[in-house]
C-alpha cells in the first residue's frame, strides 16, 4: 500500500495551489493525516475483521482496495474544499 499511498500524497501535494495562506496550508495538513491515519487504521480494522467468506487474497485485496478508495474520497474533499475558498482570480 505504501508506493501508491505516496504517490497520492504527492500528487495533492503537487497539486495545492501557489500562494495559499497558513490556513489553508493548516487544513492541508490536516486532511493529509486524516487520509493517512484514516486510510490506515480502516487496512488493518479490515484485515483483522473480515469474515471467513473472504480468505487469503480476497481479504488482503478487500482491504487494500478500501484503504485507497477512502484515501481518494478525503483528498477529493480536500480539492473540493480547495477549488471553493480559492482566491478569486482577475
Amino acid at each position: 500500500m505504501t508506493p501508491v499511498a505516496a504517490f497520492l500524497v504527492w500528487l495533492y501535494r503537487y497539486s495545492a495551489p501557489p500562494g495559499r495562506s497558513a490556513a489553508q496550508r493548516r487544513v492541508d495538513t490536516l486532511i493529509l493525516l486524516v487520509a493517512l491515519l484514516g486510510g490506515t487504521t480502516l487496512l488493518l480494522y479490515l484485515h483483522a475483521t473480515l469474515g471467513p467468506e473472504f480468505e487469503g487474497l480476497a481479504r488482503n485485496i478487500t482491504a487494500v482496495v478500501s484503504a485507497y478508495l477512502f484515501m481518494i474520497a478525503v483528498f477529493g474533499l480536500g480539492w473540493g474544499l480547495r477549488h471553493r475558498f480559492r482566491a478569486p482570480s482577475f
